[in-house]
């Protein structure tokens, strides 16, 4: 599994652009659509990808987001960088769970049923703590804070990933048969 994907869960427990439409005029359902079919073209360009090289689809991956995120930092009042920035978040954020569950099944070779087990319970623990932080960034520090920490948090995840290069395997090393 790769070292940067215990940060998956927090960095996109919530569509982070979202909150920040409140500061422009872009409807909230025009945002929800335009994050949903970039999110959908993020899970195709990933499935494209990552058998070939998984290293590569989340490192982009986690570029986009990085990139998605710094739009808003510099500029949180356009509907039209909003847009973008939702885009790109969609279109990183879209192939996250397939990157993260891949690089589980790839890390944990026979054991993978008990690892998908125990997965979805860290990662429902993972979406409520990052639901509960996330919401206490955007009451106390406000949609600058939840920005700027959804930032660093991508930046750092991307450093981990950058300095990861041997965790992450070109080919499947067992075949699971779902019976």
């Amino acid at each position: 599994m790769s070292p940067a994907s215990g940060l998956w869960p927090i960095i996109f427990s919530t569509p982070t652009p979202l909150p920040l439409l409140a500061t422009t005029d872009l409807r909230l359902e025009l945002g929800l659509a335009i994050f949903g079919i970039a999110a959908i073209s993020g899970i195709s360009c990933t499935g494209a990808v990552i058998d070939r090289a998984p290293r590569l689809a989340t490192l982009s991956s986690l570029a986009v987001m990085s990139l998605a995120v710094s739009i808003f930092a510099l500029s949180s009042t356009s509907a039209i960088l909003a847009t973008a920035a939702i885009a790109l978040w969609g279109l990183g954020f879209g192939g996250a769970p397939v990157l993260v569950q891949t690089a589980l099944a790839d890390a944990a070779g026979q054991h993978i049923d008990t690892a998908q087990s125990l997965f979805v319970t860290v990662f429902n623990l993972a979406i409520a703590c990052g639901g509960l932080i996330g919401g206490l960034l955007l009451s106390h520090a406000g949609v600058n804070g939840l920005v700027l920490s959804s930032a660093a948090m991508c930046l750092f995840a991307l450093c981990i990933v950058l300095l990861a290069r041997g965790s992450f395997s070109r080919s499947r090393s067992i075949t699971h048969a779902v019976t």
